[in-house]
């Protein structure tokens, strides 16, 4: 699976981090896809290393929040929402990370997430209590609390 993710720069929580490693070593992913910023991205990025997972780094063009990663691969610095809609559209699944428990406007994280559910993308929403809202084709499949 092409996996592909979205999250603050404030980074996850605790919670929503377990939540991803369960998530990253009981699912068969190939490739990691992000955005190359402070925080959520960062975080993503250095779990993907630790579990050997290729790695394609998306970069804004705006360099101040960049964490200047080092992927396998690297795509050419987009504006952000361009770079989250190439993100998803690379990619077979979007994880999201935001940090907001309901969704809002004026929203990087949130934006990607109403785009990849527009593009009929799987999504997978980790919530900083743990909690893991899955959807499929806008439709939710389940909600479950923190493990």
């Amino acid at each position: 699976m092409k996996l592909g993710m979205t999250g603050s720069r404030e980074g996850m929580s605790e919670k929503a981090l377990d939540v991803l490693k369960e998530f990253m070593t009981s699912n068969e992913v190939e490739e990691c896809h992000h955005g190359d910023c402070v925080g959520a991205d960062t975080e993503f990025h250095n779990l993907s290393k630790e579990l050997n997972k290729y790695i394609i780094i998306h970069p804004p063009n705006k360099t101040y929040l960049r964490s200047y990663c080092k992927g396998d691969e690297s795509r050419d610095p987009l504006s952000y929402l361009d770079r989250n809609h190439y993100i998803v559209d690379e990619t077979d699944m979007l994880i999201a990370f935001p940090k907001e428990d309901k969704e809002v406007w004026r929203s990087g994280t949130w934006s990607t997430i109403r785009y990849a559910r527009k593009q009929g993308k799987r999504v997978y929403i980790v919530y900083p209590s743990g909690e893991v809202q899955e959807e499929d084709n806008k439709k939710m499949i389940y909600i479950v609390p923190y493990l």
